[in-house]
């Protein structure tokens, strides 16, 4: 199956011939744009690969699809309901999601589990579109990028678990991947909290940071590690950028993380470098 739409265009210009009789008067076909599409597409918005298991007839289709892709899928009959059940290498749907016919965007939010049960809200974006066709689009509220070279952890402020996705190497090394977010807490503030990981420096308990909203601006924190001694605290001051992704990312809001100052060498030799009253010598 496809989906087809065909669309008249402006060109070429309709002309009269009034004067001319109907034997010599010529006819020009306008032109026209037929769009072929399939009639229902799933498109990938989220850092990592998704499994998709779609049922409609008495064989279920099963696919999967990697950051950024799409899948065709023709065998659906879009005016029908479509039954999708998604999920990744580290987090279970809590469900099936059933897609109605309509002419009209709409939004669904999906729950999903991780390993240790902990809840993440997805979105899954049904768009109408030519001829009948279906587009649906699955995409996560925030995405948490990681861009300061430690290990961060992330929870939802008065929230009684830590964000899901997260397990024991999260607390050793920070992930390449950015990590989704969203405010699973219903009962709990809208607002982001972080530390660095355990493993940093043993021995001493990271502090959550002052909490954050995940609202377009810019905004610095301090990551405090207390040690058990007497020591002052390690603080590590970290710069955070909120902004709404572009193009079809426009509906997840990136959270970036990065050093609140950075040195970059441009010369020809090695440099040392160390803070004021923190060494004495090289």
């Amino acid at each position: 199956r496809f989906c087809v739409q065909v669309k008249r265009d402006n060109f070429p210009v309709d002309t009269s011939n009034t004067g001319a009789s109907s034997t010599t008067r010529e006819w020009i076909q306008p032109g026209h744009s037929i769009v072929l599409m399939s009639p229902l597409t799933v498109v990938n918005l989220l850092p990592c690969e998704i499994h998709y298991t779609i049922k409609q007839t008495t064989s279920p289709q099963q696919g999967r699809i990697k950051p950024g892709g799409n899948a065709h899928l023709h065998s659906i009959d879009p005016h029908r309901n479509i039954t999708m059940n998604i999920r990744t290498d580290t987090l279970t749907s809590a469900g099936e999601v059933t897609i109605v016919p309509s002419t009209s965007i709409y939004v669904v939010s999906v729950k999903f589990y991780d390993a240790h049960k902990r809840v993440l809200h997805l979105h899954m974006k049904v768009r109408p579109h030519y001829g009948g066709a279906v587009k649906v689009s699955v995409y996560a509220a925030y995405w948490l990028i990681n861009k300061i070279g430690l290990p961060l952890i992330f929870k939802q402020e008065g929230g009684s678990y830590e964000a899901a996705g997260q397990d024991a190497e999260h607390e050793v090394a920070r992930c390449a991947a950015p990590l989704m977010f969203s405010f699973s807490d219903r009962d709990a503030v809208p607002m982001l909290m972080a530390r660095v990981g355990k493993m940093l420096h043993q021995n001493a308990k990271p502090q959550y940071c002052h909490k954050l909203p995940l609202t377009q601006g810019t905004w610095v924190r301090r990551l405090r590690v207390s040690p058990q001694d007497s020591r002052p605290d390690w603080v590590y001051i970290v710069g955070v950028d909120v902004r709404p992704g572009r193009g079809r990312y426009r509906d997840t809001y990136m959270v970036t993380f990065s050093p609140r100052f950075q040195i970059e060498n441009r010369s020809s030799h090695k440099l040392h470098i160390a803070q004021k009253g923190y060494t004495s010598s090289f």
